[in-house]
């Protein structure tokens, strides 16, 4: 069965980050390198429940229907409160939709983002009333909003939101963080460049907001170096991830999820480092990082994110040769995203790619095929064919299938010998 969510706690901020700064995005791959890419892939956190369509109502966590009722006066059942469509017009106050994007953050930590999405659209809707209908909500809100529809793979609905958002922003701190999860959206569509641009310039920001040494600035240095990775410049990246390392663990807790998150971009920078320069150290180094890493999420209860990490982990083992070992990880990092995501989500895709280029390496080629071939189906839903991830798949897909095909014509030969 499904592993239970985190316990509810109340969120200290109603902002909701879209981690930038989280597991390596995909990047383009020239073809036949897609291993360089899709295997060291990663995703924010996702959950197999999406808002298209009709859906069911979900049930919430009996600790936020009872925040409902003693903050809000809510007293319907949560059927109710989907179907009602706005929570009832007595409580339409700016606090209660305040408190609407806390409740919907603290359930977006706890993977439910179906809910999450509901209460951020709860919050706008009231944002919108409250204005006379001057506006569609607050760019905070529709920032939640977005970063929810990132989560869900849900790319374009995000960029539109954002988009609004950024059109209706009158702060630097709403432009930052807006452009933040933005910059996140960008790294998940393969705009690398475009997401290094933005990083840049909230670092900038948050700089001159917070100084040098803060958690902010840490979480932008360690986004900047995560995108530096995807972009296949790990050397840049190093000082970017050593100095967010250095600082979180002066300033966080010491099992800090955002801990995790650098600890995890500093191992891909060293291992890409190790397997150019053929480094035993740094590939130590590498591994002690992602175990870390991995240990973080475990204990935070992040299975999505530790996911990550295995997927990660796995490239390291694939480039040693280890192919037992990487294609174990990355089977149980697979399981994972398809136990939480939907079966057509990109992070899905990631790792069917993932595995399949390992299983192909092993001469695997029917189940290699197999799994490419479900993902060249996910990547077209949301990717131009001419996309750099699609055509890697379709030349990695070829490749799989002309092996299989010469396989089968040689035991068709033996069998026609004897």
């Amino acid at each position: 069965g499904r592993a239970p969510p985190p316990a509810w706690t109340r969120s200290a901020s109603q902002h909701l980050d879209v981690e930038t700064s989280g597991l390596p995005a995909q990047t383009p791959a020239a073809p036949g390198a897609e291993g360089a890419a899709d295997r060291r892939a990663g995703s924010g956190e996702g959950t197999a429940t999406s808002m298209q369509g009709a859906a069911a109502s979900p049930a919430l966590p009996p600790a936020v229907e009872s925040e409902l009722r003693d903050v809000l006066g809510y007293s319907g059942t949560a059927d109710a409160l989907v179907d009602e469509g706005l929570l009832p017009s007595n409580v339409c106050t700016p606090e209660s939709a305040a408190h609407l994007n806390r409740i919907g953050a603290g359930l977006f930590a706890m993977h439910q983002y179906d809910v999450a999405l509901i209460m951020f659209t709860h919050a706008q809707s009231m944002e919108s009333m409250l204005s006379g209908g001057s506006i569609p909500g607050k760019p905070m809100t529709l920032t939640n909003i977005g970063g929810v529809y990132t989560t869900l793979g849900r790319y374009d609905e995000a960029m539109a939101t954002y988009t609004t958002a950024l059109r209706l922003a009158e702060t630097d701190e709403e432009r930052t963080y807006t452009n933040h999860n933005l910059a996140a959206l960008k790294v998940k569509m393969g705009q690398l460049e475009d997401a290094l641009d933005l990083m840049m310039n909230v670092l900038r920001v948050r700089i001159q907001q917070h100084g040098e040494e803060h958690e902010r600035v840490a979480e932008e240095r360690s986004g900047i170096g995560m995108v530096l990775n995807s972009l296949g410049r790990p050397s840049e990246a190093l000082p970017y991830l050593r100095d967010a390392l250095r600082q979180q663990r002066l300033l966080l807790p010491p099992r800090s999820e955002a801990l995790g998150v650098t600890c995890n971009n500093l191992a891909l920078s060293l291992a890409a480092l190790a397997s150019r320069q053929d480094s035993p150290e740094s590939r130590g180094e590498a591994m002690a990082c992602f175990a870390e890493a991995r240990d973080i999420f475990e204990d935070a209860g992040r299975v999505l994110r530790r996911a990550e990490v295995l997927h990660n982990m796995a490239g390291v083992h694939r480039d040693a040769g280890e192919l037992g070992d990487a294609i174990g990880l990355l089977r149980e990092a697979l399981a994972a995203r398809e136990e939480r995501l939907e079966p057509d989500h990109p992070e899905v895709a990631a790792s069917l790619v993932g595995l399949g280029e390992a299983l192909c390496e092993q001469s695997s080629f029917d189940e290699a095929s197999r799994l490419l071939e479900r993902a060249l189906r996910i990547r077209r839903k949301t990717l131009p064919e001419e996309h750099a991830r699609v055509v890697s798949v379709k030349n990695a897909l070829r490749t799989a299938l002309e092996a299989l095909q010469r396989e089968v014509q040689q035991r068709a030969s033996s069998v026609e010998v004897l």
